[in-house]
Formats: C-alpha cells, structure tokens, sequence
C-alpha cells in the first residue's frame, strides 16, 4: 500500500529539489518533472509525475511573454464567446419553457378577465384615437395620412419600449427561478421577447381596423414586415440581454434606462412626421437615432413602402456589432449573476 500511494502521490524526494526550495523560486524559474500517461488498462486518464533527472529552468524572455499575452486574451475571449453560446444554444432547444412561461405571464395578469390581453389593444386603440387626433390637427395634417402613421409607430414603438424596460428586470425578476432551478439563463430573455411578441400581434389588431376606417388600400409590400421584424427581435434579444445582465449587478440602471426611453420616444418620428425636421440637424437627428431606422424598418412595409436601403444597413450593423458585443459580454459575467442576485 506504500509503493502504491508513493506511486500517485510522489514524495518530497522523488523530486530533484526540495519542495520548500521549489516554492521560494519564481515561477519561471521552477523546474518541471516529467510527465508520462498512465499505462493503458489501469483504469485512470490522467498523467502521472515521475522522477526528474534533470532541472533545466524554464526562463521566458520579454518578446516571448509579449507573444503569450495577446493569446491568453484570446483564449478568455474564445472562452467568454463559447460559454455565453452554450447558454444560448440550450435556451432554444428548451424553448418550450420560455414560450410556457411567457403565457403563463400573461394569463396570470388577466386571470377571470373576459376580454383578457385585448384589454392592452382596448387602451392602446383609445389613446392612439385620442392622441392622433389632436397631433394631427396640431400639425396640420389628414387623418386619412397621419392616423394610420401614428398607430403602426406607436405599436412598433410599443415592443421595443417594453422588452428594453422589462429586459432591465429579466434576471432580478426571476431571481427565485434562477436560484433554484437549473435553467439557461437565455430562457428568461426568450420568456420576455415571447411575452411582448404575444402583445405585440394583439395590438397589430388595431392597424386593420384604421385602414378600414379610411379605406386604405393594403399592398404586397407589407410582407417585408416579416423579415424586418425579425431583425428588429434580433436586436432586442441583444440589448435585453446587456441590460439584464448589467442591472443584476447595478439596480440603478433600470430607472436610467427608464428615463432614457420615455425621452427618446420624442425625438424619435413616431407621432411627427421625419420632414418636419428640415435642414441638415435635422438630417443628422434622423440619421444617428438608431431607434429611428428600427422604428421605420417595420412600420413602412405595414404602411405599404419599401424601408430606405440605409435603414437595413443600420439594422444589420447593430445586429452583428451587438452580438458580438453581447455574447463576450454575457459569456464573461455569466457564471456572477447567481451571486449578484
């Protein structure tokens, strides 16, 4: 029993100094044993130290130690960017969780209601009739034209506001299912997206019923809302993914993210028309508000016209940039959350 707990666990003279002499040395200066496999059939994977003959210093130079760093940092970004898609990839596959979840939301909020979700249609209808109303007079322009505007962007504005407020809370919300059931933390992100996906196709209800209103017709063009909707939901998934995870650890940066989106909802075209800006700050305005180009990339098919070729670039850009982005930021904070909570 000697020799064989000697064999796995060499003693301090199997090795060619003592260990004490071993632990003042500098790292680069420590000698290495030699290594050798396990021999095959003994039933164990892992290598086993032998006695060294030799203790040659392992001495790393500038240039070499310059060389190691930048692929160290890529070995934790590589590392970062697979763990935080690991997450991601189980969440889809579990997709059936977030999807029961996001229904469950939804009809827990309107439990023992008639109507139900319609409810949220009922007062976004009322208060685009109002509020269209009066704008449209402010601003002189027809309601036949400004109305059906005004409802397609504020229903489109509508789900980006509520998956960057909600998406603040995606984690500390669910900080109970998190703690206790092992589960992607990505399902939570695909819990809030399939929650506002759900409310969005309720209020989308309401366009039809003002294109009948004012007999307008509806064009082919419309099927482009499909694709850009998903790109839109790509971009969401991104930025709720960010603020989830950085409002797990700082709670203050819901409330600024609050007041950030009730300010942008002004400065973004949505109840004004984009040629009521003239000049070029006007021009600029439009151009750096990325809301701008997502907010139109599906409220013109709905309105029967193609999106400005820039819109799609921009979309596109924030997609892949934000991604990135996102996955070395989740992938590097992702095993904290738990704690933060």
């Amino acid at each position: 029993g000697f020799f064989k707990a000697r064999k796995f666990f060499p003693l301090e003279s199997d090795l060619c100094v003592p260990i004490s002499k071993i632990k003042s040395r500098p790292l680069w200066r420590r000698p290495v044993p030699k290594t050798t496999r396990s021999p095959p059939g003994s039933g164990f994977a892992v290598e086993l130290p032998i006695r060294a003959t030799t203790a040659a210093p392992v001495i790393f130079s500038e240039e070499k130690l310059s060389n190691a760093l930048p692929q160290e940092i890529k070995y934790q970004l590589m590392e970062a960017i697979d763990s935080a898609w690991c997450d991601i990839r189980e969440a889809f596959r579990k997709f059936h969780v977030a999807s029961t979840l996001a229904r469950q939301d939804i009809s827990g909020r309107y439990k023992r209601s008639r109507i139900g979700a319609f409810w949220l249609s009922i007062g976004m209808a009322v208060s685009i009739a109002c509020i269209g109303f009066v704008f449209g007079k402010i601003f002189k322009i027809p309601l036949a034209d400004f109305l059906p505007y005004f409802t397609a962007g504020t229903i489109v504005w509508g789900l980006i506001s509520s998956s960057l407020n909600e998406g603040c809370g995606a984690f500390t919300m669910s900080s109970g299912m998190i703690l206790q059931v092992r589960l992607p933390l990505f399902t939570h992100i695909l819990r809030l997206l399939t929650k506002d996906l759900i409310v969005f196709a309720h209020n989308l209800a309401i366009l039809p019923v003002v294109f009948l209103i004012f007999l307008r017709p509806v064009d082919a063009v419309c099927f482009l809302a499909v694709p850009a909707l998903a790109l839109l939901l790509l971009n969401l998934s991104w930025m709720a993914l960010v603020l989830a995870t950085l409002c797990a650890r700082f709670r203050d940066v819901a409330q600024i993210v609050q007041n950030t989106v009730g300010v942008l909802y002004f400065i973004t075209p949505i109840m004004w028309k984009p040629w009521l800006l003239s000049g070029v700050e006007g021009e600029r305005l439009l151009d750096w508000n990325p809301f701008y180009h997502l907010v139109n990339l599906v409220r013109a098919p709905l309105l029967g016209q193609f999106p400005d070729p820039l819109n799609w670039m921009v979309a596109g850009g924030m997609a892949i940039g934000g991604w990135l982005f996102a996955l070395l930021f989740f992938g590097r904070f992702r095993n904290r959350i738990a704690y933060w909570l």
